[in-house]
C-alpha cells in the first residue's frame, strides 16, 4: 500500500493520558514542541489563540494531538507557519479531531519527517501548503471522517522532497492558485482520493510531476474547476 498508516486511527494508539496543554508555553517566540510522541502527544483541549511560529519536531521530536472540544488558531501574519518536522533528523506529529488553522502556511516535512492526520476537522492557513518541502523531507498526510484541508494559494505535495497523501471518502481539499504534485526535480509526490471533493478556481492549474514525479489515484473523485 502506498500510503503509510501511522495513527492508527480505529484503535488503541490514542487511549492514552491526556498531557495537558498548559505544560506548554504557546506564547513563547516560537512556539517549539519537542515533548510527546505519536502513540503519547500532548494533548490540545480548548480553544488556542497562539500569535507565534509553531515548530513540532524542531530540535528532536514532537507530537501534537488537538481533540473534537479543541483549536488551534493564528492570526493571519507573515512568517506565522505551522511546521511539522523542522530539521533533516526531525519528526513531527499533528492529529487533528479539532480544527487548526495557521496564520500563513503550513509545512508538512520541511527539512524531516512531517505527519498530518485530519480526522474529521478543518485544517486551514492563508497562503500556502507543502508536503516534502527539501530534498530531505518526507511529507504524510491522512484526512478521514469528512475532514477538510483549505488553503487560498499553493498546494503542493513533493516540492523537492517526497509527499504520500491520502483523502478518504467524504472529504474535501480546496485550493484556489495552484495544486502540483512533484514539483522540482528531486521532487515526488503521491496523492490517493476517494471520493472525496477536490475543487478550485477556474484560474487554478493541476500540476502532476512538473519538473518532479507525480501521481494521482482518483477513485470516484470529483475534481472541478480545472484550467483549460
Amino acid at each position: 500500500m502506498i500510503m503509510k498508516r501511522f495513527w492508527g486511527l480505529t484503535g488503541a494508539a490514542f487511549a492514552i493520558v491526556q498531557t495537558s496543554f498548559a505544560e506548554v508555553d504557546w506564547m513563547t517566540s516560537p512556539v517549539v514542541i519537542n515533548e510527546g510522541a505519536k502513540e503519547d502527544p500532548v494533548v490540545v483541549s480548548e480553544a488556542l489563540e497562539v500569535t507565534r511560529k509553531i515548530y513540532i519536531g524542531k530540535s528532536g521530536k514532537g507530537a501534537v494531538k488537538v481533540v473534537e472540544t479543541g483549536s488551534i488558531n493564528q492570526p493571519y501574519t507573515a512568517d506565522r507557519n505551522l511546521c511539522l518536522g523542522d530539521g533533516a533528523e526531525d519528526v513531527g506529529y499533528l492529529y487533528a479531531a479539532g480544527n487548526v488553522h495557521a496564520g500563513y502556511s503550513i509545512y508538512v516535512g520541511n527539512n524531516g519527517e512531517g505527519y498530518l492526520t485530519i480526522d474529521g476537522a478543518t485544517v486551514s492557513d492563508e497562503r500556502f501548503f507543502y508536503a516534502g518541502l527539501t530534498a530531505t523531507a518526507v511529507g504524510y498526510v491522512e484526512v478521514e471522517n469528512e475532514g477538510e484541508l483549505r488553503i487560498p494559494r499553493e498546494f503542493v505535495m513533493g516540492d523537492a522532497g517526497k509527499a504520500y497523501v491520502r483523502f478518504a471518502d467524504g472529504t474535501k481539499m480546496a485550493c484556489s492558485r495552484m495544486f502540483t504534485l512533484g514539483r522540482k526535480i528531486s521532487g515526488h509526490g503521491e496523492l490517493i482520493t476517494g471520493e472525496c471533493t477536490v475543487s478550485g478556481t477556474d484560474t487554478t492549474p493541476y500540476v502532476i510531476g512538473d519538473a518532479g514525479t507525480g501521481l494521482w489515484f482518483l477513485k470516484g473523485t470529483t475534481v472541478s474547476s480545472a484550467k483549460k
